[in-house]
C-alpha cells in the first residue's frame, strides 16, 4: 500500500481505507512521511540494527503502532501519524541524530502532514524528493523538510524552467566557475566581503573584483538583496539540472530503488 501511495498512481480512498483496517491502522487520522538514507551502503546486518533504532523512535512517538514502512537495505520511507504536534515527529529525528554514529551516516527528509492516509502519497513524495537534494548536498546529520528545499522541489520536476531560469540569469557566468563560486559565498555570507574571501581563501580585494565581473556579466547589483535573491535561485536551479545529470550518468535514483 505505501509503495502505491508513493508511486504517484491514482488511489481510490475507500480503497485505502479498507487496507489500513486490515492492518489496524486508523486511514482517518493524519500522517507524515519520513524519508531516511543510510551512505556509504551498510551490510545488511548493520541496517538491521540502524532500523530498529530508527522505528523505536519513531514509535515513541507512536505509542499505538501504526507506523506503516517500506524499505530496502540502506533506505526507509515511513508514514508516521501525528496526531497533535505534527513537528514532534522531527523532533523525535533530531535527537536521534544526536547520536554521533547515526549522524556520520544518516539522510532524513520529512514531507508535510497529510490530512489522512488516502492523501499521504503527496508527503511520501515530498520526503522523497527532499532526501534526493539534501543526499546531492551532503546534508547528512539533519532533517531535510521539504519545505526548507520547496523551490528545488519544484525544479527537480521541471527541467525547462531550471534550463531557463540557469540560462537567463547565469548563462555568462557558466564558462567560469570561479564566479560562480564566488557568487555562492558571497550569498552565504550575507554578502559580507570579509567573510567570503575568508571562506574562499583569497583577498579581500579578489572578491571585490569578481563580484564586479559578476554584476557586468549579469547585469545585477551585488548590494540588491532582490537581485542576488534572484540569482539565488538560479543557483538552486544549477544545482538542480546537476543533480538530474548525476541520476542520468547511473547515480542510483532512490524512489525507483524503494519502489522497485
Amino acid at each position: 500500500m505505501l509503495g502505491c501511495l508513493a508511486s504517484g498512481a491514482p488511489v481510490e480512498p475507500h480503497t485505502v481505507n479498507a487496507q489500513a483496517r486490515i492492518l489496524s491502522v486508523d486511514p482517518h487520522q493524519p500522517f507524515r512521511a519520513i524519508a531516511i538514507s543510510h551512505e556509504p551502503a551498510p551490510s545488511p546486518q548493520q541496517w538491521s540494527r540502524v532500523r530498529r533504532r530508527i522505528l523505536d523512535g519513531l514509535r515513541r512517538h507512536d505509542p499505538q503502532g501504526q507506523i506503516l514502512v517500506r524499505d530496502r537495505t540502506g533506505l526507509l520511507l515511513a508514514l508516521v501519524p501525528t496526531l497533535g504536534d505534527p513537528s514532534a515527529v522531527v523532533e523525535q529525528l533530531n535527537r536521534l541524530l544526536s547520536d554521533e554514529e547515526l549522524s556520520r551516516s544518516l539522510f532524513i527528509a520529512s514531507g508535510e502532514p497529510a490530512a489522512t492516509l488516502a492523501a499521504a502519497g503527496q508527503s511520501c513524495r515530498q520526503a522523497l524528493s527532499a532526501l534526493e537534494i539534501g543526499v546531492y548536498r551532503g546534508q547528512r546529520g539533519k532533517v531535510t523538510q521539504c519545505t526548507e528545499v520547496i523551490l528545488e522541489v519544484l525544479l527537480v520536476h521541471n527541467n525547462w524552467v531550471s534550463r531557463r531560469i540557469i540560462h537567463s540569469r547565469l548563462g555568462a557566468l557558466l564558462e567560469k566557475p570561479h564566479l560562480v563560486e564566488t557568487l555562492r559565498s558571497y550569498i552565504a555570507c550575507d554578502m559580507a566581503l570579509q567573510r567570503t574571501a575568508e571562506e574562499l581563501v583569497v583577498h579581500p580585494n579578489t572578491v571585490a573584483y569578481r563580484l564586479r565581473q559578476i554584476a557586468a556579466l549579469t547585469g545585477r547589483d551585488m548590494r540588491s538583496v532582490s537581485d542576488l535573491a534572484d540569482l539565488q535561485v538560479a543557483l538552486m536551479a544549477l544545482d538542480v539540472v546537476e543533480m538530474r545529470k548525476d541520476l542520468d550518468n547511473g547515480r542510483p535514483d532512490l524512489r525507483s530503488l524503494l519502489l522497485a
